[in-house]
C-alpha cells in the first residue's frame, strides 16, 4: 500500500514540475504552480479512474465465483448472497424500533423558508455482528458499510419523536464543530468496528439545539432476515468479508441479489470516470490558453 502511494506521489511531482517547465519556465509564480498541481492532478485522477473501471473486471469476478459457489480465497475480493440474520439479539432502530441488524439516521434541523436548506445536526448508526446465510455457508461480515440504497423511513407520528426524543437524549454524541464530520460517509467510515463486528456511533454537531419535534428525523435499516448482497476482500483468519484498504475495497451492501450491486459499482465507476475525464478536459484548456497567450 505504502509502495503504490509513493508511485502516486512521484508520479504527480514529476508531472507537476512538467507543468512548472512548460507554463513558468525558471521563474514561476504561485498562479502557476497551483496551476501545475491542478493540472498533474487531473492526469492522475484520469489514470485513476480508467484503472477503476478495468479492475471492474475484478467485481465481475467475484460475482461470477458466487453464482458457481467457489471456495473463497484469502485476501481476495468476494461477493455473499442471501438472507442476513444477528449473530445474537437483533437492534431496533433508534426512531421506528424497527427490528434490524444495522441501521442509520440523520437528524435535520428544518429550516424557516420554502427554499432554505436543511441542515443535519446529528448523525450515526449501529451494527450488531451478523452472518449472510449463503450456499456457500454462513459468512461473518466485519466492517460498515453505507446504507444509502435502503429506503428512507420518516418518523411523523407522536410514538416515533417520543421513542426518538428518548433515543437522542440517552446518546453519547461525540462532538464536532464543522458539519462535515456529520456526512454519512465520514460517519460510517470513521466508525470502530469491535471484534464481534458491532459497531455504534453518535455524532452532533456542537452546540446545535435538537428538538425532535422539530427536525426531520429519517433512518435506514437492514432488516432481519434481509436479501441482501455484500462485497468485501474475504479473511480466512476471521472466516469474514471484511473492508480491504481503500475507499474502493469498502465493504459494501446492497439490498436485493447480486446483479444489483454489480449495476451499482458499474454505474459508479462511468461516472466517476466520465467527470475524471471532463475535469482533465477543462484543465488542460486552461493550460493550453495560458501557455499560447505566454507564447505571444
Amino acid at each position: 500500500m505504502k509502495g503504490s502511494w509513493a508511485l502516486w506521489i512521484a508520479a504527480f511531482a514529476m508531472l507537476a514540475a512538467g507543468y512548472v517547465r512548460l507554463l513558468g519556465g525558471r521563474s514561476p509564480g504561485t498562479l502557476v504552480v497551483v496551476l501545475s498541481g491542478v493540472a498533474a492532478s487531473s492526469v492522475l485522477i484520469v489514470a485513476a479512474e480508467a484503472l477503476a473501471v478495468f479492475t471492474r473486471r475484478t467485481d465481475a469476478g467475484a460475482f461470477r465465483r458466487a453464482r458457481a459457489g467457489d471456495p473463497w480465497r484469502d485476501g481476495r475480493l468476494e461477493v455473499a448472497t442471501g438472507s442476513v440474520v444477528p449473530v445474537g439479539d437483533a437492534l431496533s432502530s433508534p426512531f421506528l424500533d424497527a427490528p434490524c441488524v444495522a441501521y442509520e439516521y440523520d437528524v435535520r434541523s428544518r429550516a424557516e423558508g420554502p427554499h432554505a436548506p436543511e441542515g443535519v445536526v446529528a448523525a450515526g448508526l449501529g451494527v450488531a455482528p451478523a452472518v449472510v446465510r449463503t450456499g456457500r455457508g454462513d459468512v461473518r461480515l466485519l466492517g460498515v458499510s453505507r446504507l444509502d440504497s435502503f429506503d428512507d423511513a420518516e418518523a411523523e407520528d407522536a410514538p416515533a419523536r417520543s421513542r426518538a426524543a428518548r433515543f437522542l437524549a440517552a446518546a453519547r454524541f461525540e462532538e464536532h464543530t464543522a458539519s462535515r464530520h456529520l456526512s454519512p460517509i465520514r460517519v460510517a467510515r470513521e466508525a470502530a468496528v469491535a471484534a464481534d463486528g458491532s459497531a455504534r456511533r453518535d455524532v452532533r454537531l456542537a452546540g446545535a439545539e435538537i428538538a425532535p419535534e422539530e427536525c426531520r428525523l429519517a433512518e435506514r435499516v437492514i432488516a432481519v432476515g434481509a436479501q441482501v448482497t455484500v462485497a468485501g476482500v474475504w479473511s480466512a483468519a476471521r472466516g469474514a468479508l471484511v473492508a480491504g484498504r481503500g475507499p474502493r475495497r469498502a465493504l459494501r451492501i446492497l439490498p436485493g441479489g447480486g446483479e444489483v450491486l454489480a449495476r451499482n459499482l458499474k454505474k459508479q465507476a462511468r461516472g466517476a470516470f466520465a467527470f475524471a475525464v471532463v475535469f482533465f478536459v477543462l484543465v488542460q484548456g486552461v493550460v493550453a490558453a495560458v501557455t499560447l497567450l505566454g507564447n505571444r
